[in-house]
């Protein structure tokens, strides 16, 4: 058929094997995730097409993430010669930003299943190597007791295997939570509902164990938002959000150990140093509003006013806010991108009407506003993964030739 791309089972099958094994690598050690992206680059290269990278050239998405790095690569130009390192090292970890994308279009809708259930796989073995990797020692054991009382015994002790940060961890599996919910609700096999339910329960269970207070606040706001997208129906939504939230309240207060959790009922103090890192990032702001301070010299800028005015508990903190972040470093135009980003993601969601793609922005958005989520490379790749994921997933490869004239 004329104007549909040439395709072949080993050709496809390939490339999409190289992202399936990406997707489980997201929660193991860095190292991993970085061979199975070596391998599905050299997989898509060995089967390389024209047509696909003239596709994706045309994309905004490609586009957006194209300025954002370019825009690091400008910030070198006005930063110290001591911060170059930080500048590059910036630099590289925001590969994936540019790769992902020629990865995961044309994915067909069997690779695409394929990829949710081998991260959600990815994260349930992560989980259980951090159980089991652990020897019983008298110290540790009472580490392992205090999981009920603070997430980062968790984080120092347990989760040291896979190389993840508890929040990181939570996120991972929420968005788990609801993959496994979206192949519960489209399954007609009583025992794969059974086996999903199972999955759904052990990703609550993390979620709880880790204690992210992040991901438990926003748990029950992404359930309501999945349940309207999912059935147009508000007041179903209002009454899983309302559910959740006495559920969730109930089970902390009655549960004595977490009910005195110090992380949980230390919140205005940490709102507090929170509150010293905006305003220290506001300052840094205020000096460079435009272009900002320079793609290495962010940290010593904010550094310098942790000094000031004698914020030693917070010394060597980054922003905290991912745009917060790039408007420091990079001016205005840095601060818009990632925004533009969100609305191109939201209005393929809205058009596709996908319900795990609105639980994925509001999510990360919320993410975004606590964290500096692209600091870390397991922010990033996951990040990066996920929206090039959502935002290409009704793009066949065999009928992307004839949409050229219409990239979106």
């Amino acid at each position: 058929m004329k104007g549909v791309l040439k395709t072949n089972k080993l050709s496809t099958w390939l490339p999409d094997a190289g992202i399936v094994m990406c997707a489980f690598s997201l929660s193991m050690p860095t190292f991993y995730f970085n061979m199975f992206m070596t391998i599905a680059v050299l997989l898509r290269l060995l089967y390389f097409d024209k047509e696909r990278i003239r596709y994706i050239l045309k994309t905004s998405f490609f586009k957006v993430l194209l300025a954002s790095v370019l825009l690091i690569l400008v910030g070198l130009c006005y930063t110290e010669y001591g911060n170059f390192d930080v500048a590059f090292t910036l630099m590289a970890r925001r590969i994936p930003f540019l790769l992902f994308p020629f990865l995961l279009i044309g994915l067909r809708k069997r690779s695409i299943n394929l990829v949710k259930l081998s991260f959600i796989a990815g994260v349930v073995i992560g989980a259980i190597i951090c159980l089991i990797g652990v020897e019983l020692t008298p110290g540790v054991y009472g580490h392992i007791k205090q999981i009920y009382i603070s997430n980062w015994y968790w984080s120092d002790i347990i989760l040291n295997p896979i190389d993840k940060h508890p929040s990181f961890f939570a996120m991972y599996s929420l968005l788990s939570f609801f993959i496994a919910l979206e192949f519960l609700l489209s399954s007609n096999n009583y025992i794969k509902k059974a086996c999903l339910a199972l999955l759904m329960l052990i990703f609550i269970g993390i979620i709880l164990t880790l204690e992210a207070r992040l991901v438990l606040l926003v748990f029950p706001v992404s359930l309501f938002i999945y349940i309207v997208v999912s059935t147009k129906k508000f007041i179903v939504g209002i009454v899983f959000l309302f559910s959740s939230i006495v559920i969730g309240t109930i089970y902390f207060v009655y549960h004595p150990a977490r009910f005195h959790n110090i992380r949980i009922l230390k919140l205005s103090a940490d709102s507090g140093i929170r509150w010293k890192i905006y305003k220290s990032a506001l300052s840094v702001i205020a000096e460079a509003p435009i272009l900002g301070v320079g793609s290495g010299d962010l940290q010593v800028e904010l550094n310098k006013e942790y000094n000031k005015n004698s914020y030693d508990r917070v010394f060597n903190y980054n922003c905290h806010n991912q745009f917060l972040e790039e408007w420091a470093r990079g001016g205005v135009l840095s601060l818009v991108l990632p925004l533009f980003l969100f609305v191109l993601m939201l209005k393929k969601a809205k058009n596709k009407d996908c319900p795990i793609s609105f639980v994925f922005i509001f999510s990360t958005f919320v993410f975004f506003l606590v964290e500096s989520v692209l600091n870390r490379q397991q922010g990033i790749t996951y990040f990066i993964f996920f929206s090039a994921l959502f935002y290409f997933q009704d793009e066949d490869a065999r009928f992307l030739k004839s949409s050229f004239k219409h990239a979106p």
